[in-house]
C-alpha cells in the first residue's frame, strides 16, 4: 500500500484484502511448503492495472522480506492480483 499511495493510485478504491492458499508438512515440525498469496482489488470505475501490477511486483521481487524469505525455502511460491 504504502507504493501505491507513492504512485498515487489510490483514488477510487473500493476495498482491498490478500488471502493466503497454503500447504504444511505432514510431519512435525509442521512448516509451509506451498504458499500462494492472492491480492484482491476493487476500484470505482476503471482500475489503474497497470500501476497495480507495477506496485504488487516491486513489492514481491524487491521489498518484500517475507517473500524473499518464502522463495528460499518453500517448494512453491507465488501470487497473483486479482481485479474485481
Amino acid at each position: 500500500m504504502m507504493i501505491l499511495r507513492k504512485m498515487k493510485t489510490l483514488g477510487g478504491l473500493e476495498s482491498f484484502r490478500m488471502e493466503m492458499e497454503y500447504e504444511i508438512t505432514e510431519e512435525h515440525p509442521r512448516i509451509f511448503k506451498k504458499v500462494i498469496l492472492r491480492y484482491f482489488f476493487k476500484f470505482e470505475g476503471d482500475s489503474p492495472r497497470d500501476k497495480i501490477e507495477k506496485a504488487v511486483n516491486l513489492s514481491q521481487n524487491g521489498y518484500c522480506g517475507v517473500s524473499t524469505m518464502f522463495r528460499k525455502f518453500l517448494e512453491e511460491f507465488s501470487y497473483e492480483i486479482i481485479f474485481e
